[in-house]
């Protein structure tokens, strides 16, 4: 659902002749970007015992395991980085509850 609001998004860009790509980054596109972002927003610092009390407090997982066990799923993600099947960024079986 982010993603298809950030595709509209770039149709108002064009628009606006305005560019998102960060000037450290100029081969990154947009789309790139945007998953960069994401997982930019879900990074966190833990180390194994806050992830174990996270975990059985919370039923939290890492966030490095969130991020990639959504991105994973994503047919977006994988045609953002040209991910192929049987690559580590693509998941064999995609989960029907998040089509």
């Amino acid at each position: 659902m982010g993603f298809l609001a950030f595709r509209r998004l770039l149709t108002v860009r064009r628009i606006w002749r305005q560019d998102f790509r960060l000037s450290t980054f100029p081969e990154m596109s947009a789309d790139q970007l945007f998953f960069l972002y994401y997982a930019l927003d879900n990074c966190e610092l833990s180390d194994a015992v806050f992830q174990s009390h996270e975990f059985e407090a919370h039923r939290r997982l890492p966030a490095a395991m969130r991020v990639n066990m959504a991105l994973r799923q994503s047919a977006q993600f994988a045609q953002a980085f040209q991910c192929r099947p049987g690559e580590p960024m693509v998941a064999e079986e995609k989960c029907q509850v998040l089509r």
